[in-house]
């Protein structure tokens, strides 16, 4: 009988250890949709809460955050600027956009490290794109505004 009762008692434990060291499993519950392919802003400080709602907006802090791709996906109908900013105070952040209807970078994945980076792209032909992220322990933020091009 007392094994029985120390054999339950170990498979609780262990039953319990596992359920929380796979609650996330790894996987980055705020990707749009992850890709494939070998791929993962100076914010507006008032900014408090994410902000997924592209190509208008797209705003997200991490913290140490590491995430090997990370893709979100948007589809525009006329031609758009996209400005970009990137906050790092530690870890490595790169960012890209990528045509999906074509295959291609638009803005080919930029590696940013301590400090600011900013970038205008435009995207002058309508069709689906994404914002392409790869994450490795990085504290700070992002963000992506859209403005139709006149």
């Amino acid at each position: 009988m007392k094994k029985v009762t120390v054999l339950f008692s170990l498979l609780f434990v262990l039953t319990l250890f596992v359920s929380c060291s796979t609650e996330n499993n790894g996987v980055d519950s705020s990707a749009s949709s992850q890709e494939q392919d070998d791929i993962s802003p100076a914010a507006d400080e008032s900014i408090k809460e994410d902000v997924v709602d592209l190509p208008a907006h797209l705003y997200q802090t991490t913290e140490m955050r590491t995430s090997s791709l990370l893709r979100h996906d948007f589809d525009i109908d006329e031609p758009t600027s996209l400005e970009i900013n990137v906050s790092t105070s530690s870890g490595k952040l790169s960012i890209g956009v990528k045509n999906r209807d074509t295959d291609t970078y638009v803005l080919d994945l930029t590696e940013c490290t301590k400090g600011e980076y900013n970038q205008v792209v435009s995207l002058k032909e309508t069709g689906q794109y994404s914002i392409v992220l790869k994450i490795s322990n990085h504290t700070g933020s992002y963000e992506v505004a859209g403005t139709p091009i006149e």
